[in-house]
C-alpha cells in the first residue's frame, strides 16, 4: 500500500463534508417555507384538504437550483421499465442505493436528497402533518412517466408498517403545461366503505414544475395514463418513514382484501361418472360450437389441460350467437359496489334490452349444470363451489373460465394491456418498487426475477373460453387496458373451487 493511502473512515469522512458542503451550496429550498406562519399555514390546509390530508407546496425550490438537479438527472440517471397489473412507469433506483461512480455525476441530486432527509426539512414536515418523529431513512427514487404510462390507485401503506408521510417532487419541466387530455395527472381517492379505492377520485393535481406534494400514508392514490407521446411526466418520490421509537414496523394486510371464498356461494355436486347426457348435450349446441361437444376433442382438450393445468379454447360460442353479441351497444353500467381500483363494469337492472341478451348467456349457459359438467370433462374436475357476487357476476378463485369478447386481431400487441396474466401471489409486494433498484442491461434474470415472470398469459381475443387451475399461491389479473386500445375488453369470468373424481 502507498504511504499517505486513506482508510475507509477518512475517505466516508471526505463524502459526508463533500455532501454537506453542496448541499449548503445548493440552498434547494425557499427558507420562507421554513418560517412559523408559513408552517402554520400549511399546517390548516394539509388537516382540511380532501379525501385525506395532504398540501401542495407550489414553488417550493430555488427553480435554478432544482433545474440543475433536473438537468444531471436527465443527462446521467438511468431508469428502467417497471410492469405489473397496477402499474407501468420507468423508475431509477433508490437514491439511497447509489454508488461511487454514478455519484459523482449526480451531485446535485444527491444534495437533494440530503436537503429533503436532513434535520430541518423533517422537522417542518413533522409540524405540518403532525406526525410523530420521522427517521432519516432514505425512501426516494425518480419516476419517468411517458405516452402509455400509469399508476393505478393503490394503497402503499400497508406495504410496511413504517411508512408515515409520502411525498412527490414534480420536476416536469417549466415549459410543458398539462391539459385533461394529456392524462398525468395525479388522482386521490376516498376509501369506500368496502375498505377499496372509491370509483371516482375526489381531487385531480396536474404535473407541475417545481410543486410539492406531501400527503398521509395509508390512502389510495394513481396517475391517470399519459395520452400523449410528446409530453414526459418526471417526479422524484418517496416516503418518511416513521422512526423505530414510534412504529413497530409490523405489515398488515389492506382492508378489504380477506379471502371471501370459504362459506360462501353453493355447490354443485356431480359424482365421479356424471357426464353430459343427450338433452344437456342438446342445450349446449345451442351456445357452444359443435367440435367442443366431440368427445374425443374432449379428451384432447382434457390432456392438454392436465399436461399445462390451462387451456384456450378459440371460436367457443356458435356463429349466431357469436353475432348477436356483436350487435350490442352501450351495455355496460359502471357498478359502484366493487374493484373500484380495477374500474370493473357490470350489467344492472337498468340495462337496455341489447343488454340482456349478454345476461341471459351468462346466467343460462355459463351458470348451467350443464356447462359445470363441459368444464368437468375439459378439466377432470367433478365439483364446483362458485363464489357468487351481489350483482350476479363471479371473479375468479380457483379455477378459471373467461369467455373473452373483443376484436381478436387488434389485441396481439402487449403494449397496450389487456391480457390475462397468472402470476405468483405476494400479498405484500410493493406496487412500486422502491428498493432493489433497477436491472442492467444485459445482465441475466436473476432466480427470483425469473419467479416473478407470469406463469400463464393470454391475450384478449374474439370469442375465446380460457380456463385455468390456479394454486393456492397464484393470482390473476386482466392488464389495465390503455386508452391506445382499439376499443373496450369484455369477459364472462367465473370463479370455482374444484374437487376431482378420487376425491
Amino acid at each position: 500500500m502507498k504511504r499517505g493511502a486513506k482508510g475507509i473512515g477518512s475517505v466516508a469522512k471526505r463524502r459526508r463534508e463533500e455532501e454537506r458542503k453542496e448541499v449548503e451550496n445548493a440552498s434547494f429550498f425557499d427558507q420562507n417555507m421554513f418560517s412559523a406562519e408559513s408552517v402554520q399555514k400549511f399546517q390548516k390546509e394539509y388537516t382540511e384538504c380532501k379525501p385525506f390530508k395532504h398540501i401542495l407546496i407550489q414553488n417550493v425550490c430555488n427553480p435554478e437550483t432544482l433545474k440543475g438537479a433536473l438537468d444531471q438527472a436527465l443527462e446521467n440517471m438511468k431508469a428502467d421499465l417497471r410492469e405489473s397489473d397496477c402499474f407501468k412507469v420507468y423508475q431509477t433506483k433508490n437514491f439511497q442505493d447509489v454508488d461511487d461512480n454514478e455519484l459523482q455525476t449526480i451531485k446535485k441530486i444527491m444534495a437533494l436528497k440530503q436537503t429533503i432527509y436532513g434535520e430541518e426539512f423533517l422537522r417542518s414536515v413533522q409540524e405540518i402533518t403532525g406526525s410523530a418523529a420521522l427517521s432519516d431513512k432514505v425512501d426516494f427514487s425518480a419516476y419517468i412517466l411517458n405516452e402509455g404510462c400509469h399508476i393505478l390507485p393503490n394503497n402503499e401503506m400497508w406495504l410496511t408498517g413504517s411508512r408515515a408521510i409520502g411525498f412527490l417532487l414534480f420536476m416536469t419541466p417549466e415549459s410543458e403545461e398539462w391539459g385533461e387530455s394529456d392524462g398525468g395527472f395525479l388522482e386521490l381517492y376516498p376509501q369506500s366503505e368496502q375498505g377499496g379505492a372509491d370509483c371516482i377520485p375526489t381531487k385531480l393535481i396536474a404535473p407541475k414544475w417545481n410543486s410539492m406534494l406531501l400527503f398521509e400514508a395509508g390512502h389510495f392514490f394513481g396517475f391517470q395514463e399519459v395520452c400523449v407521446p410528446d409530453k414526459t411526466l418526471l417526479c422524484l418520490a418517496g416516503w418518511f418513514h416513521r422512526s423505530s421509537d414510534s412504529q413497530d414496523g409490523r405489515k398488515e394486510a389492506p382492508p378489504g382484501t380477506e379471502d371471501a371464498l370459504v362459506g360462501a356461494g353453493e355447490f354443485l355436486k356431480h359424482s365421479s361418472d356424471s357426464k353430459i347426457n343427450e338433452e344437456e348435450k342438446e342445450f349446449l349446441s345451442q351456445y357452444v360450437n359443435p367440435k367442443y361437444l366431440d368427445e374425443e376433442v374432449i379428451s384432447q382438450i382434457s390432456s392438454q389441460f392436465e399436461e399445462d393445468s390451462f387451456v384456450e379454447l378459440k371460436d367457443f360460442l356458435v356463429a349466431n350467437e357469436l353475432k348477436a353479441i356483436k350487435h350490442v351497444k352501450y351495455l355496460f353500467q359502471l357498478d359502484n359496489s366493487i374493484d373500484k381500483e380495477n374500474k370493473r363494469v357490470s350489467y344492472t337492472e337498468g340495462a337496455d334490452e341489447s343488454a340482456k341478451l349478454l345476461m341471459d348467456l351468462k346466467m343460462k349457459l355459463f351458470a348451467s349444470d350443464a356447462f359445470a359438467k363441459l368444464v368437468s370433462a375439459f378439466t377432470g374436475s367433478t365439483g364446483v363451489r362458485r363464489k357468487q357476487q351481489n350483482n350476479g357476476s363471479s371473479a375468479v378463485a380457483s379455477e378459471d373460465r373467461e369467455m373473452c369478447q373483443s376484436k381478436s386481431d387488434m389485441w396481439q400487441s402487449s403494449l397496450i394491456g389487456g391480457y390475462a396474466s397468472f402470476v405468483a401471489k405476494d400479498d405484500y409486494k410493493p406496487y412500486i418498487i422502491y428498493e432493489g433498484g433497477a436491472s442492467q442491461k444485459g445482465e441475466s434474470k436473476s432466480e427470483e426475477e425469473q419467479d416473478d415472470e407470469p406463469f400463464a398469459q393470454a391475450t384478449a381475443c374474439n370469442n375465446s373460453l380460457f380456463i385455468a387451475l390456479r394454486d393456492e399461491g397464484v393470482s390473476n389479473f386482466v392488464k389495465f387496458v390503455s386508452g391506445l386500445a382499439p376499443g373496450s375488453r369484455f369477459d364472462v369470468t367465473y370463479e370455482a373451487k374444484m374437487r376431482y373424481h378420487d376425491e
